[in-house]
């Protein structure tokens, strides 16, 4: 379990967060995106839009009670390359976020220059992002 020294809480803290939240965002409307979410495992990785990457997360969340899936996203353009690291049983994070504020939280980090993204979503959509084994929060 994470607690509030070993996850990223830097988007909560900016005022542009606040800006990413309030953009107007198409969400997906993929038929086959059910289907990838239930089928996600461990070792899939994959190019796509942010939107589908929260999409697809969330939905295979929610299809796992009481999992939580790992994942570290490689931003790239537009989308990012989703890699599935692991679906362990797992408690939600005391820092958990709600998932409406996925998307924009995605795009923020992308915003700020950042290259890859460790993140864990659990049942609910309920996300967080978890530091790199080592890092130190930063401040």
């Amino acid at each position: 379990m994470s607690n509030d020294d070993d996850v990223d809480l830097r988007y909560l803290q900016s005022e542009s967060f606040l800006a990413e939240f309030q953009k107007p965002r198409v969400l997906t409307r993929n038929a086959f995106l059910p289907r990838m979410a239930v089928n996600l495992r461990p070792g899939f990785s994959g190019q796509f839009d942010l939107e589908t990457i929260a999409a697809v997360l969330g939905a295979a969340a929610n299809a796992r009670p009481g999992k939580v899936i790992h994942a570290c996203l490689i931003f790239q353009g537009k989308g990012a390359l989703m890699h599935i690291c692991s679906i362990e049983p797992e408690m939600i994070c005391i820092c958990a976020d709600m998932g409406e504020n996925l998307i924009p939280a995605l795009y923020w980090y992308r915003a700020q220059g950042e290259s890859q993204l460790h993140l864990a979503v659990a049942e609910d959509s309920y996300f967080w992002l978890p530091l790199p084994t080592g890092t130190q929060s930063r401040e």
